[in-house]
């Protein structure tokens, strides 16, 4: 009994302990002051937030319709995208400040994310010209293309003319979002733009040389199969494909020479087309360009006139005395004419002599070519030549077609004695066949006795016999006609039907 006392008073004195530790811990603790609440979240600044907290802040009512100013938008030069809806500004004196974030792909407005680079405007213009009433034209340069090796269909694909990237834009009131707008935009690659114009100017270079050939064909084979064609003043020759591929056989004169006027116009215009074809893919408009462009175009358009000018009147044969010439075997029939083309030479040659003026025209040419190459497509509209560099160029043509027409013989001056052999030949025969001869001048003996023909002598032998005077001034002139058009016809010449020929 008295073990279960004792075992009773150590467990009040137990419990007495337990309490008694126990109070000052309820006491502290109802001293100590209550923990603070947990803090909200910071609100989204749309100045400030990343991609990803932007897309979930976007309020639907507030989107706003949004548009390119040309399509496609260049990539990795100036662009400029129109947000045409209004935007309600808190303060109506206040203008929205834009943030642009251009994805490398084509996504929904609710998947725009941290990896989506942020562009900053170059410029924003309120109710810019051409644009609807309260819009806003944003100027901002979208990123460059990454490059891929292969022809695999994807938006990176290096020969795709175009591909399609969303567009972002955010227009923030301070914090607050105040509209908001996003559209998949098609996007132009200006390495595709290189390699496209480059394509482009191709064919149109290959096309021109296919134009020449086939018209070439074409004149030769009805020159071959026409029977009733008497003569040509120089036969077409058949050029192959491959051969009219070179540019100076393509730009050729009416003489199979080549042409520096024509080549010039040739060089140029590739040059100007490649540049035109590469902003109108790139940036989908056409590109204004300089004076001085137009200029380099114009000098040598003006000296290919005036070299075909100059041709027409000195450096060929009439129809009349050609076909005169051809009827008496002096030319053969359907001459051929030079064998060799046109050469490289025939740039800064003339005839046998360097062309100290055609050569200064090719080498400021190459210069001012290499120059519009250095400064790319873009600067078509402010590519600028020097005023004396054009004037060099333009007295080089003038020179050109001065030179031609300061030569001491050409073909016209043949063409002009061949006139007055024909004449002297109709001189020689009135006089044989009256037996009447004539002066120095060719008229006849006035008081000479009429020597009665009984036959009209029909060699220049015979005829001299009777008309010594009218004889020789034939054969004097035929010589010469002989000598200058075995020298600058580079044809063959029979000089027997010249000096001897039949008078009847």
């Amino acid at each position: 009994m008295s073990g279960v006392v004792q075992r009773a008073r150590n467990a009040l004195v137990g419990l007495a302990s337990l309490a008694t530790g126990l109070l000052p811990s309820i006491a502290a603790a109802q001293a100590a002051p209550a923990p603070p609440p947990l803090a909200a979240p910071p609100p989204v600044s749309c100045l400030t937030a990343n991609p990803t907290a932007l897309a979930k802040i976007l309020p639907r009512n507030l989107a706003q319709p949004i548009m390119p100013a040309v399509r496609p938008l260049p990539a990795n030069d100036e662009a400029v995208i129109i947000v045409a809806g209004k935007i309600a500004m808190s303060d109506p004196g206040r203008q929205p400040e834009f943030r642009l974030f251009a994805s490398p792909r084509a996504v929904r407005y609710s998947a725009l994310a941290d990896g989506f680079p942020e562009r900053h405007p170059i410029s924003v213009e309120h109710g810019a010209a051409g644009a609807p009433k309260d819009s806003y034209s944003i100027h901002f340069v979208p990123p460059r293309f990454h490059r891929a090796e292969t022809l695999e269909l994807g938006p990176n694909n290096r020969f795709a003319l175009t591909h399609r990237r969303s567009v972002f834009i955010v227009a923030c009131d301070g914090d607050r979002v105040a509209a908001w707008a996003a559209d998949a935009e098609p996007f132009s690659s200006p390495d595709a733009a290189h390699l496209w114009a480059a394509v482009f100017v191709a064919l149109v270079y290959v096309l021109t040389a296919f134009i020449v050939y086939h018209r070439r064909l074409t004149t030769a084979q009805e020159d071959d199969d026409d029977d009733q064609r008497l003569y040509r003043i120089a036969k077409v020759q058949k050029w192959s494909l491959l051969r009219c591929l070179n540019p100076i056989v393509m730009t050729a004169d009416v003489f199979d020479r080549g042409s520096l006027p024509k080549f010039q116009i040739l060089f140029f215009v590739l040059l100007v087309a490649y540049g035109l074809a590469y902003l109108a893919i790139w940036r989908g408009e056409l590109s204004d360009i300089s004076t001085s462009i137009v200029y380099l175009l114009g000098i040598p358009a003006l000296g290919t006139l005036g070299a075909q000018a100059v041709q027409t009147t000195r450096d060929r044969l009439s129809s009349e005395n050609w076909a005169w010439l051809v009827s008496r075997r002096v030319l053969p029939m359907n001459d051929p004419g030079a064998s060799v083309g046109p050469r490289f030479s025939d740039l800064i040659m003339s005839d046998s002599e360097l062309d100290l003026y055609k050569l200064q025209a090719v080498t400021f040419s190459a210069i001012v070519g290499f120059s519009m190459l250095a400064s790319g497509p873009t600067g078509l509209a402010k590519f600028e030549v020097p005023q004396t560099l054009l004037g060099i160029l333009g007295l080089s043509q003038i020179v050109f077609v001065g030179g031609r027409l300061a030569k001491p013989t050409t073909l016209g001056d043949v063409d002009k004695l061949i006139t007055e052999l024909r004449s002297r030949e109709t001189v020689l025969k009135r006089a044989a066949s009256l037996g009447v001869d004539v002066d120095e001048n060719g008229k006849s003996l006035s008081g000479a006795a009429a020597k009665r023909v009984a036959k009209a002598p029909d060699t220049l032998r015979a005829a001299a016999a009777i008309v010594p005077t009218a004889a020789q001034r034939y054969l004097d002139t035929a010589q010469q006609v002989q000598v200058l058009l075995e020298a600058m016809a580079h044809r063959s010449v029979n000089g027997d039907s010249l000096t001897n020929p039949k008078l009847s």
